[in-house]
């Protein structure tokens, strides 16, 4: 994907299955980076690199979840018109859902499946609270007190001074987002959260159901929000070796 700014962090294989990923709140295309050492042969890696961080640091983000997730539709139709899989974490399960919606509407496909990780379905925000109300010290600390960044984090200058802007565009963007007339896309949903993850309920998971036409599995992986990264070979595992080797065959 040399040359698309839309990407970063990739791990190509000629031929490949297309995964797509699209991390949380704040996140950017790096946090993928460990994952290229897991990606079994038959599929290719794409990092989603957002605006307002790395390369596109000067960049601002759209003013809306769905108007983020048209664009990066709008400008990789060539991509979007080839066999793909959308991975997305919390937010970025969301901003899969809306592109897919794009896809369907503006080129008749879609995505072979969805990968919902540590996700609420489109009806639901993990912030309910209104963020321009907050210094970044205070949202910091919130953030701290609900398990998504550790406490010595929320009290670092530099990471209050360059990512909290980031973290607050996003959380922001999340919690204005409204699902609408809850479009049921075609492709199946496959829901996978942490056990332990106070941030979420089953029932909002199982909430997906409201979304696809297609079929919706829920599977459950020890630890809280972050699971997969306590247990990333694992979980890869289960998602390339077990989800969606019957998808690349076909």
């Amino acid at each position: 994907m040399n040359g698309n700014k839309w990407f970063a962090h990739c791990a190509e294989h000629e031929n490949a299955l297309n995964v797509i990923c699209f991390g949380y709140a704040g996140a950017s295309a790096s946090y993928f980076t460990p994952w290229a050492k897991h990606i079994p042969e038959g599929y290719s890696l794409l990092p989603v690199l957002l605006p307002q961080r790395e390369t596109r640091s000067k960049e601002k983000m759209p003013n809306s979840l769905t108007a983020l997730a048209e664009t990066f539709a709008a400008e990789n139709e060539e991509l979007l018109t080839k066999p793909v899989v959308f991975f997305g974490h919390c937010t970025g399960a969301v901003i899969a859902y809306e592109a897919a919606k794009f896809m369907e509407k503006n080129y008749g496909t879609s995505p072979l499946c969805i990968v919902a990780s540590s996700s609420p379905s489109p009806a639901f925000t993990l912030l309910k609270d209104d963020i321009s109300r907050f210094t970044n010290e205070e949202f910091a600390g919130k953030l701290a007190e609900m398990g998504i960044i550790d406490k010595a984090m929320a009290a670092n200058p530099v990471f209050l001074n360059y990512y909290m802007p980031i973290i607050r565009t996003d959380f922001d963007m999340h919690n204005k987002y409204s699902s609408g007339d809850d479009v049921k896309i075609s492709c199946p949903v496959i829901c996978t959260y942490g056990s332990e993850d106070e941030l979420i309920s089953k029932e909002q998971i199982e909430d997906w159901k409201r979304f696809t036409s297609g079929s919706i599995e829920l599977r459950t992986f020890a630890g809280k929000h972050f699971y997969l990264d306590d247990q990333l070979g694992n979980y890869l595992k289960f998602i390339f070796d077990e989800k969606l080797a019957a998808l690349n065959e076909k």
